[in-house]
């Protein structure tokens, strides 16, 4: 979709043409209903709990008054149990957030085959990097997501992260925006007049710079670059706390415990939706108000209210303004945003804390979770996209003797396709799966010193296209040398023998080893075929035995289907007795949770290293049973954590190399035992689930292998105390 310009106004106070680019770069995709609750701005500073859930309390905040500090909730990524448990009798408290019903309600709506819809939910986590858009290296990067639900927050979006959850909702993504009554600064993190609570972070993340006034029209007429921010949208800042302040009480907080000002029009999407009439409108207990801008430049034409203050004219002012609104809406270039002035309405009375029942449990009629899940639909559907792709760079190619590879860039994801042929009209065509806006397809096959015409063409995922380059040509060289004429480098451990070599040009790479017995024709013991061309190779042979010679063969082929062969042999190290662990470090998916084994750490052939979670060895044992006297006990205090979070492990040695994982994930109150210890640890046939009372630390082990340093166990359990993660050294024929 070509948007010279995805702000709905005439000035394009937006996206600078540059950073229009990164927006479209993976627009969210309409049909997923990805959602993503934002746990990462303090959302549960102070006496609040606006995540979806936590099995942690790491965070440590403030309370509301600034009178002391204490443990808080800790959402992370996937809230548990898993979604996949969830039923239509599914309680709300299924997760501990003081918004789960919330997401439980979504994730009860995927279960109605009538709906065809299938709500996915993800928190970003407290400890998750900044948020960002088109970020292929963030796991969560906002382009991954459809819906993006921010809950009072307590804690400044950088300027950065602003901009990609902009960039977010230009390119098609739904944003929800809840905030609270000003001065709810909730971990004391502003000074002097700039509280930052919701209303003061919101509007920053929004962009909206309007002056503090009493009366409108909220900004200094000399000054143009004051204005109602990108999406038409103010909350009312004010640092009065004084609600018995008759002068300031029609811009100051308030509490309508019954909301029901709402826009009489019969098609509001957000009051009439599929989750049903919301024209009872909402509970307020502490709310701030909104001003909505429908000023081409001051504010956004597509900006609408929803619920005014009960008494208030719906009518907006001379400026286009209406005020003291209470749910307001707009577009943003491809995509959807939505901001109510409470998150009492979202509150299910259920989370860590002093919390409001309401959501379904408020009286007097109001429709708290029917508007806020109208809402949440009509956020999750992005504006129909009607425009091609446009090529903006490319095609280039990169030609050698018998491949090509082709490039070109498009300005919105769509798919690869290029059509070649010696001659016209193309003999083959190529397309690859998915959409991208970088595009690289490999043409092989081809014929040294040949012509060949082609052209690219691209269709995006909502069908416009295909948009076709002009036809091009390009040569193939002459016939080039494999080049496996060097010597190839080796280095032999006890179990696992790692090769080196280089080639001329780039190929593919296999290497098979036999036991050296006789003429070494024996069966293969060993084999590694590398999955990608390049010119420098390294395979690691690994499962071997110790102190065992080895004829290994060393292959590479090219694209025209030559190929070159080295054969030497190399013997295995004799097995240690002991590995030295000192400086080994066990890693997860959580920078918080990574310990590093301390100096003098030693791991017996065929023994155990149980390390545990904030309790000694008699402790550690009181619940498990005694370990044998050469099991090695470590007490990691809180550097692990298995608790029922998705967490896979990984083992590094001293220089930072992968030893072993990563493994799969472990589930709640569920223990993971190796059965396999030569095959790969992310491979679930590799491990036994099992309950964690039948855990077995320091004893039972999979068969010997020859594997060397593996992860043999991770346990979760009920008391945390009680979690571990086993190590063995596995030795052995395989």
């Amino acid at each position: 979709m070509s948007r010279p310009c995805v702000h709905p106004r005439p000035r394009c106070f937006c996206l600078s043409a540059a950073l229009l680019t990164v927006a479209v770069l993976a627009a969210p995709s309409a049909g997923a209903q990805k959602v993503l609750f934002d746990a990462r701005h303090a959302q549960t500073a102070g006496s609040a709990d606006w995540i979806v859930d936590a099995d942690s309390s790491l965070q440590v905040w403030s309370d509301f008054r600034c009178r002391r500090r204490d443990n808080h909730h800790s959402g992370q990524r996937f809230p548990t149990p898993p979604q996949s448990e969830i039923t239509v009798d599914t309680p709300e408290t299924f997760w501990d957030g003081g918004i789960s019903a919330w997401a439980v309600a979504l994730a009860k709506d995927a279960l109605d085959p009538g709906r065809g819809r299938s709500w996915q939910i993800e928190q970003y986590p407290w400890n998750a990097p900044e948020l960002t858009f088109g970020d292929a290296t963030n796991p969560q990067d906002l382009s991954g997501y459809d819906v993006f639900i921010v809950c009072e927050p307590n804690v400044l979006f950088s300027d950065a992260e602003a901009q990609a959850v902009r960039e977010f909702v230009a390119a098609g993504g739904g944003l929800f925006l809840c905030a609270d009554h000003e001065t709810s600064d909730r971990n004391c993190s502003g000074g002097g007049v700039e509280l930052h609570d919701s209303p003061f972070i919101l509007n920053r993340l929004m962009r909206t710079d309007v002056e503090t006034q009493h009366a409108p029209p909220y900004f200094d007429a000399a000054n143009p670059a004051q204005d109602y921010g990108v999406f038409g949208i103010w909350f009312y800042e004010n640092d009065n706390d004084d609600p018995d302040d008759a002068d300031n009480h029609r811009f100051d907080w308030f509490t309508e415990a019954v909301n029901d000002n709402a826009s009489p029009a019969a098609d509001d999407p957000i009051l009439h939706g599929p989750f049903g009439d919301g024209s009872g409108g909402l509970g307020f207990f502490g709310a701030t108000q909104m001003a909505v801008s429908t000023d081409p430049q001051r504010g956004n034409p597509t900006a609408r209210a929803h619920l005014w203050r009960n008494g208030e004219s719906r009518e907006p002012n001379a400026l286009g303004v209406s005020e003291h609104v209470t749910f307001a809406s707009a577009r943003f270039g491809a995509g959807r945003v939505v901001a109510v002035g409470d998150s009492s309405p979202a509150d299910d009375g259920t989370g860590e804390g002093s919390l409001h029942p309401g959501w379904d449990k408020a009286v007097g009629g109001v429709a708290n979770h029917v508007i806020f899940l109208n809402a949440s639909e009509w956020i999750a559907n992005p504006e129909p996209d009607a425009t091609a792709p446009v090529i903006t760079a490319g095609p280039a190619v990169a030609a050698a003797d018998c491949s090509a590879t082709v490039t070109w860039v498009t300005d919105e994801p769509a798919t690869s396709t290029v059509a070649w042929g010696e001659s016209l009209p193309f003999q083959d065509d190529l397309t690859r799966g998915g959409t991208v806006t970088g595009h690289s397809v490999e043409l092989a096959a081809l014929e040294p010193q040949t012509t060949y015409h082609f052209q690219v063409s691209s269709t995006d995922a909502s069908g416009n296209g295909p948009t076709a380059s002009p036809v091009s040509a390009f040569t193939t060289t002459a016939l080039q040398p494999i080049g496996l004429n060097e010597p190839v480098e080796h280095a032999a451990e006890a179990f696992s023998i790692t090769l080196s070599w280089r080639t001329a040009k780039p190929t593919l790479g296999s290497v098979e080893a036999r036991e050296a017995d006789g003429d070494g024709m024996g069966s293969v013991v060993a084999s590694v075929i590398e999955a990608t061309a390049s010119l420098d190779h390294t395979v690691t042979l690994a499962g071997l035995e110790p102190a065992t010679a080895y004829r290994i063969a060393v292959r590479a082929a090219d694209g025209c289907g030559n190929h070159e062969e080295v054969e030497l042999e190399v013997s295995t190290a004799e097995a240690p007795l002991e590995i030295d662990l000192s400086g080994w470090r066990l890693v997860n998916d959580n920078p918080d949770f990574e310990y590093t084994f301390p100096a003098g750490t030693r791991l017996l052939a065929g023994g155990y290293l149980v390390l545990g979670r904030a309790d000694d060895r008699a402790g550690f044992e009181s619940e498990w049973g005694l370990l044998d006297e050469n099991v090695v006990y470590l007490d990691s205090s809180d550097e692990i954590l298995v608790n029922a979070t998705p967490r896979p492990y990984t083992l590094l040695d001293a220089l930072g190399s992968v030893v072993d994982g990563p493994t799969v994930a472990v589930g709640k109150n569920k223990s993971l035992s190796r059965v396999q210890a030569c095959t790969d640890a992310a491979i679930p046939a590799a491990w036994q689930e099992r309950s964690s009372s039948a855990a077995d630390p320091g004893r039972g082990s999979a068969a010997p292998c020859g594997a060397g340093v593996v992860i043999s166990e991770i346990s979760d359990a009920g008391d945390f105390r009680h979690e571990y993660v086993e190590l063995q050294l596995n030795l052995g024929q395989q």
